[in-house]
Protein backbone atom coordinates (compact mmCIF):
# COMPACT_ATOMS: atom_id res chain seq x y z
CA UNK A 1 0.00 0.00 0.00
CA UNK A 2 0.93 3.35 -0.74
CA UNK A 3 0.37 4.96 2.80
CA UNK A 4 2.89 2.50 4.41
CA UNK A 5 5.82 4.51 2.23
CA UNK A 6 5.46 7.09 4.11
CA UNK A 7 6.33 6.67 7.50
CA UNK A 8 4.92 5.19 10.40
CA UNK A 9 3.61 8.58 11.90
CA UNK A 10 3.25 9.70 9.23
CA UNK A 11 1.05 7.00 7.84
CA UNK A 12 -1.05 7.09 10.97
CA UNK A 13 -1.89 10.70 10.56
CA UNK A 14 -2.49 10.27 6.76
CA UNK A 15 -4.59 7.34 7.42
CA UNK A 16 -6.92 8.95 10.22
CA UNK A 17 -6.79 11.97 7.44
CA UNK A 18 -8.18 9.56 4.46
CA UNK A 19 -10.97 7.70 7.16
CA UNK A 20 -12.41 11.66 8.13
CA UNK A 21 -12.79 12.04 4.65
CA UNK A 22 -14.37 9.14 3.80
CA UNK A 23 -16.79 9.89 6.52
CA UNK A 24 -17.83 12.74 6.01
CA UNK A 25 -18.77 11.15 2.40
CA UNK A 26 -20.89 9.11 4.00
CA UNK A 27 -22.31 11.18 6.38
CA UNK A 28 -23.15 14.01 3.03
CA UNK A 29 -24.88 11.49 1.27
CA UNK A 30 -26.81 10.50 5.05
CA UNK A 31 -28.03 14.48 5.20
CA UNK A 32 -28.04 14.42 0.89
CA UNK A 33 -31.89 14.23 0.55
CA UNK A 34 -32.82 16.81 3.43
CA UNK A 35 -34.06 20.14 2.24
CA UNK A 36 -31.64 22.60 1.39
CA UNK A 37 -32.59 24.81 4.39
CA UNK A 38 -32.01 22.16 6.57
CA UNK A 39 -29.07 20.35 5.78
CA UNK A 40 -26.19 20.28 7.88
CA UNK A 41 -22.77 20.27 5.92
CA UNK A 42 -19.45 18.53 7.31
CA UNK A 43 -16.35 19.67 7.67
CA UNK A 44 -12.27 18.08 8.23
CA UNK A 45 -10.85 19.19 11.26
CA UNK A 46 -8.75 16.79 11.77
CA UNK A 47 -5.36 17.42 13.22
CA UNK A 48 -6.40 21.06 14.34
CA UNK A 49 -6.72 22.39 17.88
CA UNK A 50 -9.21 25.18 18.06
CA UNK A 51 -9.14 27.98 21.66
CA UNK A 52 -12.27 28.38 23.73
CA UNK A 53 -14.60 30.13 22.26
CA UNK A 54 -14.23 33.55 24.83
CA UNK A 55 -11.08 35.14 24.38
CA UNK A 56 -10.80 36.75 27.85
CA UNK A 57 -10.67 33.22 29.30
CA UNK A 58 -8.57 31.22 26.61
CA UNK A 59 -5.88 31.18 28.73
CA UNK A 60 -8.10 29.16 31.47
CA UNK A 61 -9.12 26.25 29.45
CA UNK A 62 -8.26 23.18 27.18
CA UNK A 63 -7.75 23.66 23.52
CA UNK A 64 -10.25 21.60 21.91
CA UNK A 65 -10.08 18.74 19.10
CA UNK A 66 -12.43 17.22 17.06
CA UNK A 67 -12.36 15.67 13.54
CA UNK A 68 -15.46 16.21 12.06
CA UNK A 69 -17.42 19.92 12.79
CA UNK A 70 -21.28 19.62 11.85
CA UNK A 71 -22.76 22.67 10.60
CA UNK A 72 -26.21 24.04 11.83
CA UNK A 73 -28.80 23.66 8.92
CA UNK A 74 -28.97 25.51 5.95
CA UNK A 75 -25.16 26.74 6.58
CA UNK A 76 -22.20 25.54 4.33
CA UNK A 77 -18.95 24.65 5.67
CA UNK A 78 -15.92 24.99 4.18
CA UNK A 79 -14.03 21.02 3.51
CA UNK A 80 -11.43 22.31 5.63
CA UNK A 81 -11.88 23.53 9.08
CA UNK A 82 -8.76 25.22 9.80
CA UNK A 83 -9.81 27.53 12.26
CA UNK A 84 -12.76 26.44 13.87
CA UNK A 85 -15.72 29.55 14.47
CA UNK A 86 -17.62 27.98 17.42
CA UNK A 87 -20.65 30.32 16.27
CA UNK A 88 -21.09 28.13 13.33
CA UNK A 89 -20.36 25.19 14.46
CA UNK A 90 -23.77 22.89 16.05
CA UNK A 91 -21.91 19.89 16.92
CA UNK A 92 -19.08 17.86 16.82
CA UNK A 93 -18.09 14.42 15.73
CA UNK A 94 -14.63 12.49 16.68
CA UNK A 95 -13.53 9.69 14.30
CA UNK A 96 -10.94 7.00 15.50
CA UNK A 97 -9.64 3.87 13.24
CA UNK A 98 -10.43 1.58 15.63
CA UNK A 99 -13.21 0.00 17.57
CA UNK A 100 -10.60 -0.44 20.49
CA UNK A 101 -10.58 3.02 20.85
CA UNK A 102 -14.64 3.14 21.92
CA UNK A 103 -14.38 4.98 25.50
CA UNK A 104 -17.91 3.87 26.28
CA UNK A 105 -17.52 0.35 25.61
CA UNK A 106 -17.23 -0.52 29.64
CA UNK A 107 -15.46 1.23 32.57
CA UNK A 108 -12.10 -0.09 31.56
CA UNK A 109 -11.81 1.12 28.37
CA UNK A 110 -13.45 4.74 29.57
CA UNK A 111 -10.06 5.13 31.20
CA UNK A 112 -7.90 3.43 29.03
CA UNK A 113 -9.45 5.97 26.56
CA UNK A 114 -10.12 8.68 28.40
CA UNK A 115 -8.66 11.38 26.27
CA UNK A 116 -11.60 10.48 23.62
CA UNK A 117 -14.00 11.41 26.03
CA UNK A 118 -12.40 14.60 27.70
CA UNK A 119 -12.47 15.60 24.13
CA UNK A 120 -16.05 14.94 23.36
CA UNK A 121 -17.00 16.93 26.93
CA UNK A 122 -14.81 20.05 25.79
CA UNK A 123 -16.28 20.38 22.79
CA UNK A 124 -19.80 19.78 24.20
CA UNK A 125 -18.81 22.65 27.13
CA UNK A 126 -17.53 25.00 24.09
CA UNK A 127 -20.85 24.59 22.18
CA UNK A 128 -22.84 24.70 25.11
CA UNK A 129 -21.29 28.11 25.80
CA UNK A 130 -21.10 29.81 22.23
CA UNK A 131 -24.70 28.88 21.83
CA UNK A 132 -26.34 29.04 25.31
CA UNK A 133 -27.68 25.36 25.11
CA UNK A 134 -29.23 23.45 27.65
CA UNK A 135 -27.48 20.08 26.11
CA UNK A 136 -24.84 18.97 22.96
CA UNK A 137 -25.07 16.02 21.31
CA UNK A 138 -21.72 14.37 19.59
CA UNK A 139 -20.88 11.00 17.79
CA UNK A 140 -18.10 8.88 18.18
CA UNK A 141 -17.09 6.92 15.65
CA UNK A 142 -14.76 4.36 16.42
CA UNK A 143 -13.93 2.31 13.59
CA UNK A 144 -17.07 0.58 12.51
CA UNK A 145 -18.88 1.53 15.36
CA UNK A 146 -20.95 4.44 16.22
CA UNK A 147 -22.11 6.26 19.33
CA UNK A 148 -24.09 8.81 19.79
CA UNK A 149 -23.24 11.04 22.90
CA UNK A 150 -25.55 13.41 24.93
CA UNK A 151 -24.08 15.93 27.07
CA UNK A 152 -25.32 18.72 29.19
CA UNK A 153 -23.89 20.36 32.69
CA UNK A 154 -24.12 17.56 34.72
CA UNK A 155 -23.07 14.00 32.66
CA UNK A 156 -23.36 12.65 29.65
CA UNK A 157 -24.91 9.45 28.16
CA UNK A 158 -23.86 7.41 25.17
CA UNK A 159 -26.08 5.38 23.14
CA UNK A 160 -25.66 1.88 22.44
CA UNK A 161 -23.08 0.90 19.94
CA UNK A 162 -24.29 0.47 15.96
CA UNK A 163 -22.75 -0.28 13.14
CA UNK A 164 -21.93 2.81 9.87
CA UNK A 165 -21.61 0.07 7.82
CA UNK A 166 -25.09 -1.63 8.31
CA UNK A 167 -28.12 -0.38 6.36
CA UNK A 168 -30.10 -0.16 10.21
CA UNK A 169 -26.90 1.80 11.40
CA UNK A 170 -27.67 4.19 8.89
CA UNK A 171 -30.54 4.75 9.41
CA UNK A 172 -30.36 5.45 12.92
CA UNK A 173 -27.90 8.00 12.36
CA UNK A 174 -30.24 9.73 9.16
CA UNK A 175 -32.72 9.72 12.14
CA UNK A 176 -30.65 11.57 14.31
CA UNK A 177 -29.51 14.58 11.98
CA UNK A 178 -33.34 14.67 10.73
CA UNK A 179 -34.21 14.80 14.51
CA UNK A 180 -31.68 17.00 15.57
CA UNK A 181 -32.47 19.90 12.59
CA UNK A 182 -36.02 19.35 13.24
CA UNK A 183 -36.42 20.85 16.85
CA UNK A 184 -40.10 21.36 17.98
CA UNK A 185 -40.99 24.67 18.39
CA UNK A 186 -37.67 26.20 16.90
CA UNK A 187 -37.12 28.07 13.83
CA UNK A 188 -35.33 26.93 10.77
CA UNK A 189 -31.69 27.05 11.49
CA UNK A 190 -32.53 25.18 15.19
CA UNK A 191 -31.21 22.55 16.60
CA UNK A 192 -32.34 20.18 19.43
CA UNK A 193 -30.81 22.18 22.75
CA UNK A 194 -31.67 25.06 21.29
CA UNK A 195 -34.27 25.95 23.92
Amino acid sequence: SILWCVGTLSTISLYHYVLTLEQIAVLESIVAGFPRNRRPSFSNAHSHEFPFPFTRFVHKHHKAKTDIVVSFPGDTLPADMTSLCWSRCAMVIEAKPTAQEDAFSDLDAFFDNSDAAFQLTINARNLMLTHGLLVAFAIGIYGEIVRIVRIDQACAVASASFSIKSKEGLRVIQEFFWRSVHPWNQPVGAIVGCD
